[in-house]
């Protein structure tokens, strides 16, 4: 029974809590696309409550329902759910799993929206959808519904608003947004680098190397015992790097000169680019040559430079294999 008034809506529905959070998710979701605001819902395990931003009558949303496609409902709970806090969060815990964000990081400061922005379409999205939709959610039993009520096996009543449908009222409520394009995750991904470490090594004398934050390296890094800029900005844990480099050669195998190769190109790119080069080789994923790429191309501003370095961690994180 779906009833109406000035409040919102209510669907009374004895589905269950996880049937009745995949349904009222899926409808939000259309509701919101429709009205182009946000629109909250109260889940039980026998109603769906609806705050909407106008009023709509109980035979609008009835039709609504009637009209859900069975296997429209996971694509539109994808969309849905990214603008949620519930997915927000559990790509947080999923990420510190997979070991992409530290667990220093104080992540009452970070924008979900922005880590979601950074993750989409990685393992580690995909992983937190499948854990939503195995602890949260009922997909089998909401397509199940949905069919039913295509074919008339279950009717879809309205009303207005009743004791029935008020009593269950109370708790919290989720938020469903519009999709839109958050340009802030570049503010983001910019802060994340400046707050990044990388380990100075001067290629030149081999005998100076440096842990410093980003944000704090000078605009041409150099050696202070030796005066060279043949510095390179390896990642913290790149430090065996280093013990490569310093093997005398006649000791060293074809791997270790194609490790210590790397290392010189690193040091190269700093030489050429300074700290712009830094910056880059300090992001996830990004090597010598894929950082060369970046740095070289010719931008008009630096928006371009920090969205060539989050398409090119994308790429990364969807080619990397996260486990083995």
């Amino acid at each position: 029974i779906v009833e109406s008034g000035e409040e919102g809506a209510i669907i009374n529905c004895c589905f269950g809590h996880k049937t009745n959070d995949t349904i009222g998710r899926a409808l939000t979701s259309i509701l919101s696309a429709r009205f182009g605001s946000s629109v909250a819902m109260q889940i039980d395990p026998y109603r769906i409550e609806l705050t909407l931003p106008k009023v709509l009558l109980a035979e609008e949303i009835a039709k609504l329902i009637e009209e859900m496609n069975p296997e429209y409902v996971e694509p539109i709970l994808e969309m849905t759910l990214k603008n949620t806090t519930l997915l927000r969060w559990k790509m947080v815990h999923v990420a510190r799993k997979f070991g992409a964000l530290s667990r220093d990081v104080d992540y009452q400061r970070v924008s979900m929206n922005k880590l979601l922005a950074v993750f989409e379409g990685t393992p580690m999205y995909r992983e937190a959808l499948r854990e939503i939709y195995h602890d949260r959610l009922d997909l089998p039993r909401a397509r199940g519904v949905l069919e039913k009520i295509r074919d008339r096996s279950i009717w879809v009543a309205t009303s207005s608003i009743s004791p029935i449908g008020t009593c269950g009222r109370g708790g919290g409520r989720d938020v469903t947004s519009p999709e839109h394009a958050d340009a802030a995750v570049i503010d983001l991904l910019k802060n994340r680098i400046m707050n990044d470490r990388v380990l100075l090594f001067c290629v030149n004398c081999k005998r100076w190397k440096s842990m410093r934050v980003v944000e704090r390296l000078p605009d041409k890094p150099e050696c202070p015992l030796c005066g060279s800029r043949m510095v390179a900005a390896l990642k913290p844990w790149e430090e065996e790097e280093i013990n490569v480099v310093k093997k005398p050669e006649k000791k060293k195998t074809a791997e270790d000169r194609r490790r210590a190769k790397r290392v010189f190109r690193n040091a190269n790119l700093v030489l050429s680019y300074g700290k712009t080069a830094a910056i880059a080789l300090a992001s996830r994923g990004l090597g010598p040559e894929t950082a060369a790429r970046v740095v070289g191309k010719m931008r008009s501003n630096e928006l371009e430079f920090y969205r060539d370095i989050l398409k090119a961690e994308r790429e990364y994180a969807r080619t990397k294999r996260f486990w083995g």
